[in-house]
């Protein structure tokens, strides 16, 4: 019987570059290809988990019998581990229809990356082939559940605030709060955060090594040589530029307060209010 360690953000947060990091940090000098990720830290919502537990096909299945079906996955996964397991989720950390979205019991422990929504609106666009407006409201949106394909469970993100809300409410030593603006500005301070976390025995050396090789440069020359296999159709490039403070050259002063006005309280929390919102 094994434990599960979840890899927990918002979409568009930083959850792919997390992922590339801690599967560097696991292969150590060989490296691995961007397009293992998938198979070395996949998506928790994959029908692969969840069809064995399931008495109707996925494809038909309800919410509700998702619902049911997902803390059954996670178990059935953690009993068929040595040790831990990370796993990818943007699922916001509720119950959904009376069952845990994350189930606590063959939970060790959970990284979660949190990123300003003002530039998560930005990615996001881009990202979905959608208006600035259009990436407001979904970020706004009040118990927002994504499309689902017929070969996945659902997701249920909430609006940003909520997700972030959920996830950190409650704040203990079983997980570790990141900020994607930190990760970028001091990377060798955030990711051993990480390190220490999950009692992960590296060095110095082994960090900066998996650091590097999962920095943004690293991740889009890899993506323009061989593809990135979770880019969506509609995304021409999954890593385009990974900055913070791109909302400044992109959204208007009413698009920025828009944003603001719906998520001023973990904004405030987290370090993302400008004094511009206040005039």
């Amino acid at each position: 019987m094994g434990y599960l360690y979840w890899v927990a953000s918002y979409p568009k947060s930083g959850n792919t570059w997390m992922r590339a990091f801690l599967a560097n940090l696991i292969a150590g000098e060989r490296g691995v290809d961007i397009n293992q990720l998938s198979q070395i830290i996949p998506d928790e919502n994959l029908g692969t988990f969840h069809r064995p537990v399931m008495t109707v096909p996925i494809e038909t299945a309800t919410a509700e019998q998702l619902a049911v079906a997902r803390p059954l996955a996670h178990r059935r996964l953690a009993s068929n581990v040595k040790g831990f397991m990370f796993l990818k989720t943007h699922t916001a950390l509720q119950m959904q229809f009376g069952q845990p979205a994350i189930d606590p019991g063959v939970t060790a422990g959970a990284l979660y990356i949190i990123r300003n929504p003002l530039d998560v609106v930005v990615s996001y666009a881009r990202f979905r082939n959608w208006s600035i407006d259009q990436a407001i409201a979904a970020i706004n949106d009040a118990d927002r559940m994504l499309p689902r394909s017929a070969e996945h469970s659902f997701v249920v993100t909430g609006s940003w605030s909520q997700h972030v809300s959920s996830w950190t409410a409650r704040l203990h030593d079983r997980m570790v709060v990141l900020r994607y603006e930190d990760m970028l500005a001091t990377p060798e301070l955030a990711f051993g955060r990480i390190v220490d976390f999950l009692k992960i025995s590296a060095s110095v050396a082994d960090v900066r090594r998996a650091i590097a090789r999962s920095s943004f440069e690293q991740l889009q020359s890899a993506e323009e040589r061989a593809g990135f296999a979770e880019r969506p159709v509609v995304t021409q490039k999954f890593f385009r530029e990974g900055r913070s403070g791109q909302w400044r050259d992109v959204l208007s002063v009413d698009q920025a307060k828009a944003i603001a006005s719906a998520n001023a309280t973990q904004m405030k929390r987290f370090g993302y209010w400008d004094a511009s919102f206040d005039l």
